[in-house]
């Protein structure tokens, strides 16, 4: 066996055994016979998608509407600060702003087309 393969399979065994002994402290800590009890069902406990009020009456908001908020209470924000402080995933904002409704500033930042357009016609 190559000598480079020898050290991965050993450094893979290395890692069993630890993974093993952490298992064997949960399953001590939490008085748990075997690693079946520590099972978890396979279905989430809750949805992993956020429903908006169109799509089933809930009234939690969708990514587009955080980011409407988000501007709407921050002003016109460059990427990077609705990145660091929007809260959505860096690849929605990325998506979001890519789309129809919202526009993209001469000075670099992001606003809502709605209200760039309201800028722009004097409206606001």
């Amino acid at each position: 066996m190559n000598a480079g393969i020898k050290e991965i399979v050993g450094m893979i065994r290395q890692r069993i055994a630890n993974l093993q002994q952490i298992e064997k402290m949960l399953l001590e800590e939490f008085d748990l016979s075997s690693p079946a009890e520590a099972t978890v069902a396979s279905k989430p406990a809750r949805p992993t998608t956020v429903k908006n009020k169109s799509s089933n009456g809930h009234t939690v908001p969708n990514r587009k509407d955080m980011l409407v908020k988000f501007l709407s209470q921050h002003g016109p924000s460059k990427r990077s600060k609705i990145n660091a402080e929007s809260g959505i995933p860096v690849g929605t904002v990325a998506n979001l702003l890519n789309g129809n409704d919202f526009v993209r500033r001469s000075d670099g930042t992001w606003d809502v087309r709605q209200a760039q357009l309201q800028i722009e016609s004097g409206l606001q």
